[in-house]
């Protein structure tokens, strides 16, 4: 995964790399660092956030003084929902649309995902290590379960 679209400066990077070079010289284990903004498109929740923001700019819309024609209503409902669902992806708050269960099954499946594409599975001991940070998750992920056996 890239750093391009993340906030980290090349300081960041270059600290980053470091840490792991250091860790794995002092152990036999591969440690691979991935990160992403987010580990899904979470595509409902855009959808969510839209409808919501629509029944709210309407809701504001009518509750303002003066007369309002149907037509009115519906081209209000329209571009809000047109506009909110165009910048449901860049809006920070598209968090609030996700339930904690599936965000948190949606960065267990991209780091596993990770994992076995990175070939972190293949190394020699078994000893691979991810450490996969999603940005949109904005907490630490528990490693996936160890089962100490090497998979072919």
């Amino acid at each position: 995964m890239g750093f391009s679209k993340l906030r980290l400066t090349e300081e960041d990077k270059k600290a980053v790399a470091e840490a792991i070079g250091d860790a794995e010289a002092r152990t036999s284990g591969e440690i691979v660092f991935a990160i992403t903004e987010a580990s899904g498109r979470y595509r409902h929740s855009h959808l969510q956030l839209a409808l919501t923001g629509m029944a709210t700019i309407t809701a504001l819309y009518l509750v303002l003084p003066g007369q309002h024609s149907i037509s009115a209503v519906l081209w209000t409902e329209i571009l809000s929902f047109a506009l909110l669902y165009a910048l449901a992806a860049r809006i920070p708050w598209r968090r609030w649309f996700i339930p904690d269960r599936e965000l948190e099954a949606r960065v267990r499946e991209a780091a596993f995902m990770e994992f076995y594409s990175s070939g972190l599975y293949r190394t020699r001991d078994a000893n691979g290590v991810l450490i996969y940070l999603s940005i949109l998750r904005r907490g630490p992920r528990l490693p996936l379960p160890q089962e100490g056996r090497r998979h072919e």
